[in-house]
């Protein structure tokens, strides 16, 4: 599962994998040590090698080298793909959930400064880099059709959300069988 920052990934693939019973991969628990700091690229590799030994999971991020492998392996690829207003609406909402709750983000409890250092360039990055990331999510888009892959691609908060229930329900067709 594919999608900027801020749109869902970690709830869909949460519910998913509960329903399913599968093993709810992310990647960015993954990607960072206990200090928030990005772990090397080879721990990476291999913290997601073992992952991916589980018999039956679902995998979301971003860290396109970790999708490609995924992909190989899966037989769903689906792509949260919403417009950037939306985006930018779900991360600010976010940011003020976890402050007004101090909630937690990848381990870390979310604080004022944590906010201004890290949380709100971070908000700032992910809309700059927009279209990229709709760029590299085409292209796992058309890597899942080339290795014969289903594929979603909801392009809004409700439509990933009938997704999930018709997944979970056990009758989900592709974006091209539902077109």
């Amino acid at each position: 599962m594919y999608g900027s920052s801020g749109v869902g990934k970690s709830t869909f693939a949460s519910e998913l994998a509960r329903s399913h019973r599968l093993k709810h991969v992310e990647i960015d628990l993954l990607a960072y040590d206990s200090e928030g700091a990005h772990v090397e690229h080879e721990l990476l590799r291999e913290r997601f090698h073992q992952a991916l030994a589980a018999e039956a999971w679902v995998v979301e991020g971003m860290h396109r080298d970790e999708l490609y492998r995924a992909l190989r392996s899966a037989d769903t690829f689906v792509w949260l793909d919403y417009p950037k207003a939306v985006v930018a609406r779900r991360m600010s909402v976010r940011l003020l959930r976890h402050l007004i709750f101090r909630q937690r983000r990848h381990g870390r409890r979310v604080t004022v400064r944590s906010a201004l250092k890290r949380e709100l360039p971070f908000i700032r990055k992910t809309l700059a880099s927009y279209e990229r990331r709709r760029t590299h999510g085409q292209a796992l888009m058309n890597e899942a059709a080339a290795l014969g892959l289903r594929r979603h691609h909801p392009r809004s908060p409700s439509e990933a959300g009938r997704l999930v229930r018709s997944m979970n329900a056990g009758r989900a067709g592709t974006d091209e069988e539902r077109a």
